[in-house]
């Protein structure tokens, strides 16, 4: 397993080990394989990452979702979790979007 891999999966099972306010919806990012790009989108706008940082760091939840296309390279959407978590969200989830 290389380093990235384990640093998402170390990620990603710790984002399950902290409490969150049930109230607030968590904020969705959608991620989506654009031939050798990642394509992120919030609300149905494209954002980058930077855009994306300071769109987290104002969200009212503590707590996001990032959906991914299932041909997403790990790196695009592994991207998204890790600046929602520089924002101060203290969980994030990843789910696959499959497409059938």
């Amino acid at each position: 397993m290389t380093l990235n891999r384990a640093l998402l999966c170390t990620t990603l099972l710790l984002s399950g080990c902290v409490s969150v306010d049930p109230k607030q919806p968590p904020l969705v990012v959608n991620v989506k394989a654009e031939g050798s790009a990642c394509r992120v989108t919030v609300d149905r706008q494209r954002v980058t990452q930077k855009q994306l940082l300071e769109i987290a760091v104002k969200a009212a939840a503590r707590r996001g979702i990032v959906v991914y296309d299932e041909d997403a390279p790990y790196q695009c959407f592994a991207s998204a979790i890790i600046t929602m978590q520089q924002a101060g969200m203290t969980s994030v989830d990843a789910a696959k979007w499959e497409n059938h």
